[in-house]
């Protein structure tokens, strides 16, 4: 079922932000660049940029795991909500399994991140044999970097769902249910998916 979030958006208090200047300057007396520190916590470079120079906000999550890979406590008094009109953001994790037990996998996790956020690749594909835990590593990736994108949606092809099931899912959930009768020929079909892509890029961008 889809579900439509609003999200607070936070940032740095002074507090926060002298806390993680003290933190960098005992970790290196030299001082660290954007990219070395968006390498440290496996965030983008302009998530980055956005934390430390305090003008927009990040969600909470992404200010948590900021703090967290960087070893310092985070504290109410190193946030603060941000005054910014709040982000909306439509999800649809279908029948995605719970992943609450996930365990490590930093390394793997870090260079995914930076492969569909930094490097922002269209399609990643994680491969390899049957119960190595392929599932659960996708979707803690995309419950991690979920604030990052307007839509998400979650789909299992484990049953070999037809295709035009598949894109049709898509259409409607990016349409945001406004198709009454879908197109019937496949290639119909994923003309109009590109034009609501289109669209909502266009959208995003004015």
């Amino acid at each position: 079922m889809a579900k439509i979030k609003r999200n607070c958006t936070y940032l740095l208090t002074t507090a926060g932000k002298q806390k993680i200047e003290k933190q960098l300057s005992e970790l290196s007396p030299n001082g660290y660049s954007d990219r070395q520190i968006a390498q440290a916590t496996g965030l983008h470079r302009t998530t980055v940029k956005k934390i430390l120079k305090m003008d927009r906000g990040v969600s909470f999550r992404t200010l948590e795991n900021f703090f967290t890979h960087l070893a310092i406590d985070l504290n109410s008094s190193d946030y603060q909500e941000s005054q910014l009109q709040k982000k909306t953001i439509y999800q649809d994790w279908g029948d995605a399994p719970d992943t609450q037990a996930f365990f490590g996998r930093e390394t793997e996790l870090t260079t995914l991140k930076q492969l569909a956020i930094e490097h922002r690749c269209r399609l990643i594909a994680i491969t390899g044999i049957g119960g190595i835990g392929k599932t659960d590593l996708s979707l803690h990736l995309a419950r991690d970097i979920q604030d990052e994108f307007e839509f998400v949606i979650w789909r299992s092809l484990i049953n070999t769902p037809p295709l035009t099931e598949i894109i049709g899912d898509l259409i409607q959930f990016i349409s945001h249910q406004q198709i009454g009768n879908l197109p019937d020929k496949i290639h119909q079909q994923i003309s109009l998916l590109l034009e609501y892509l289109k669209t909502s890029l266009f959208t995003n961008f004015r």
